[in-house]
This record gives structure tokens, C-alpha cells and sequence, in this order.
């Protein structure tokens, strides 16, 4: 599959080898020559477009329904054709279109990025790994390690104490209730964790419930769960307000945020803003992103080594 396995309005399942063999098996049709596109029933399961791009590249492209997509994968393996993950195809059959594998690796790129940023970004690679020796520099794999951020969202954790406002922020910024916000200590009792576009870059943002003394069982291993999280991002957000301390957290925070900023100042933090305010959670979320991946690195003019087989890295290459 080209597309998520997530639902979706259309799903590409993308066919290569004896397609001449398959695609009448699944098609009821024996025409199908090379530039060919129709709309069909396939597999006498759902009607959808098909197409042949190259003597042995195909597409089917049903509706994205998991159920859908599950019967017609069944039926192409009865055929005897093997599934498998889009990473362990070469790109060259899953792209015959592309003019090189640098574009080919690069469209592979695109269909799996998750952030908008990655795409302009990756559109002009392939020039840049033309350009050149095909060689990882240092500086190439320091500037991916950024950039491969626009592939594989990064994680973002709100920490701070109980009623300092995070779940309302939280709320704002993705605007819907995925976490209850009132005034009341201890109302967010577990973690929640969604996936959220701050301004282009996607990330992970978990809204971690605050520690108070009289925490009961289940609160504690929301808690330790919470801690592991805070371990192990790429960015965390330290919340107080006027009222609160900041947390004391395991590692240092990326950010020290103020909110209830309407209420009273506090100048011991890096931003402050109402969590009510849209306006102001967009400022948040554009440092954020900023932070991650700094428009000084995606303007850098170097190249982003996205796939290893881009390559080798400088050590390995041989001298000019």
C-alpha cells in the first residue's frame, strides 16, 4: 500500500511483477496495456480506478475503508501475489515515473512525511543530491537529524501542576475537548496523547496530568507512564501559573510556559499567553515548531540524507 493503513477516502495499492496475469484475475478484463486507466469493480468488491503505468508496475485504487482494503489485499494473496511493506519494494518499481532513484527515494519520502514543512523541502532533494558526489557528509547527517523530524513527528510534553491550565491550552490548540479543563485540582487523571499540526510540523503532544499529594492508584501510574514520556521527548513544555511553581522534572525543560498571562505577569518564564486565546496558542505553537526545526536548518541550502540509501557516509567513501 502507498497510502496509510489508516481509513481513508481512497487507498493505492500499488502492484509489481506479472501484473499482465494478475490484473484480469482481480478485474474480470484481459485489455490492459502499458498507460492504461479504468474505472472497474475490482475483485467483485468495490468499484474503484486501476491503472498500468509500466509492463510491470499497477494500481488499484479502492475506497480507503479498512474492511475494503483487508478483502482486496485477500484476494490478490488467493492470486498468488505477496504483501508487502512499502519500505521493502524498490522504489524505482513503486515509482516508474521518477527520472533517478534520488527522485524515486525522494517521492517515497513524500508519501510517508507527516509534517506539510517536509514537502517543499524534499520536492527539491533530488537536485541537491545531483549536484554532487553521492557521499553522507557529518554535516548532512547532523542537519537530517533535524529535518527527519518533518518524517517521524517529533514528541512535545506538557508538564506542571494540577489547575494550571494545560488541558485548556491543550483544547485551544487543537480545537476540540480532548482533555476535561475546570478548576479543580486533579480533574485531568491520566495522560492524553494526539497528533497536532503546530503550523506545518506535526507532532505528538502529550498533556500530562499534574502531580498532587493525595494522588490515588490509578493517578500514580498515569503518573509513572507520564514520567517515562517526559524521559523521552523531544521537547518539554514546563507550565505554571501566577499561582503555581514551576515543576520539578526529571530532565531540563525546553520551554518554561506562563499561562493565565490575562491574570498577572511572570517574568521568570521564556513566553507567556491566555490558553483561552487562539491568537496567543498560535504563538506557542509557532516557537515550538520553531525550536524543533529551525527555519535557519530547513532554509540550509545543504543536502538532508532521508534515506540511507541516498549514499555512503564520508567515511566510506573513496577519495577523489
Amino acid at each position: 500500500m502507498l497510502t496509510s493503513p489508516a481509513p481513508g477516502a481512497i487507498a493505492i495499492l500499488h502492484l509489481v511483477g506479472d501484473v499482465a496475469a494478475t490484473l484480469p484475475a482481480i478485474t474480470g478484463r484481459d485489455d490492459w496495456p502499458v498507460g492504461s486507466v479504468r474505472l472497474v469493480e475490482i475483485a467483485g468488491i468495490d468499484a474503484g480506478l486501476v491503472t498500468r503505468p509500466a509492463v510491470d508496475v499497477a494500481q488499484c485504487m479502492p475506497h480507503g475503508g479498512p474492511r475494503v482494503v483487508q478483502r482486496i489485499l485477500e484476494t490478490l494473496e488467493e492470486a498468488g501475489v505477496t504483501h508487502h511493506a512499502p519500505r521493502e519494494v524498490d522504489p524505482r518499481l513503486r515509482y516508474p515515473e521518477a527520472a533517478d532513484d534520488a527522485e524515486a527515494l525522494t517521492l517515497a519520502a513524500i508519501a510517508r512525511a507527516r509534517s506539510p514543512l517536509a514537502i517543499d523541502r524534499l520536492l527539491d532533494e533530488p537536485r541537491r543530491w545531483r549536484a554532487g558526489r553521492r557521499v553522507i557528509a557529518d554535516a548532512d547527517v547532523e542537519r537530517g537529524r533535524t529535518l527527519d523530524r518533518l518524517l517521524t513527528p517529533p514528541t512535545v510534553v506538557l508538564a506542571g501542576a494540577p489547575n494550571v491550565g494545560k488541558s485548556t491550552l491543550t483544547n485551544t490548540l487543537l480545537g476540540r475537548v480532548v482533555a476535561i479543563a475546570r478548576d479543580q485540582p486533579g480533574t485531568t487523571r491520566d495522560y492524553t496523547a494526539t497528533e497536532v499540526d503546530l503550523a506545518g510540523l506535526v507532532v505528538v503532544w502529550h498533556d500530562t496530568p499534574g502531580r498532587r499529594g493525595d494522588a490515588d492508584r490509578l493517578e500514580r501510574q498515569a503518573l509513572a507512564i507520564a514520567e517515562r514520556v517526559i524521559a523521552a521527548a523531544d521537547y518539554v513544555v514546563a507550565v505554571a501559573d501566577p499561582d503555581h511553581e514551576w515543576p520539578v522534572l526529571s530532565r531540563r525543560a525546553d520551554l518554561r510556559l506562563a499561562t493565565k498571562a490575562d491574570l498577572r505577569p511572570r517574568p521568570d518564564a521564556d513566553l507567556a499567553i491566555d490558553g483561552r486565546s487562539p491568537p496567543e496558542v498560535r504563538t506557542l505553537a509557532l516557537r515550538i515548531r520553531d525550536d524543533l526545526v529551525p527555519p535557519a536548518i530547513l532554509a540550509d541550502p545543504g543536502r538532508w540524507p532521508f534515506d540511507a540509501r541516498l549514499g555512503r557516509p564520508s567515511a566510506q567513501a573513496p577519495p577523489d
